[in-house]
């Protein structure tokens, strides 16, 4: 009786984990809108501030046994100026994802920079990627002077401290955190 009973009781909590598995890790759609800045990281830039839109339209899939994923639209729009393009995004859990906007044809790509959210896609940092002067092929990125876009945040320190916490796996080792 008692075997039974364990051997049921098993059962009914290997189908409740495998539900709520299911259940946390499908597909949902995203419609975001967020409201943020964009900064020049480094003390000496501090006085750098520009509030940006951003807004998301697309699926977000969480990682179980494969990288988290984005895929739909992504609008970025400051002092009048957009970007915007059709979007797939895989993101690894220490150097978030590559954003590249992709016309309707997909035939042009604009590389804006990597993506980095929260696992509920509440926050979002990315890091704009900027020509290198020397060689205007490649692009560059710096904790210490680069651009950045975090939302949501409507402050400089508030943009740090979301950024800087959204890419602790990223920087750790490989660059001084944001200042």
């Amino acid at each position: 009786m008692k075997k039974k009973t364990v051997a049921i009781l098993s059962s009914i909590v290997i189908i409740c984990v495998i539900t709520l598995m299911l259940i946390i890790h499908l597909p949902r759609n995203i419609q975001r809108e967020f409201l943020g800045v964009q900064i020049k990281a480094g003390k000496e830039n501090s006085e750098t501030l520009e509030y940006v839109s951003l807004y998301f339209d697309g699926r977000f899939q969480k990682a179980f046994l494969t990288q988290a994923s984005f895929v739909g639209y992504v609008v970025l729009e400051s002092n009048g100026d957009v970007a915007e393009g059709e979007v797939n995004i895989r993101f690894h859990p220490e150097l978030g994802g590559h954003l590249v906007f992709y016309s309707t044809d997909s035939s042009v790509q604009n590389n804006i920079g990597s993506i980095f959210i929260d696992s509920n896609f509440k926050q979002v940092t990315i890091t704009v990627a900027e020509p290198v002067e020397e060689d205007l092929n490649k692009t560059h990125w710096s904790s210490s002077d680069g651009l950045i876009i975090c939302a949501p945040a409507s402050t400089r320190e508030e943009a740090i401290i979301i950024s800087n916490d959204l890419m602790k796996n990223y920087l750790n080792g490989r660059m001084e955190p944001i200042k």
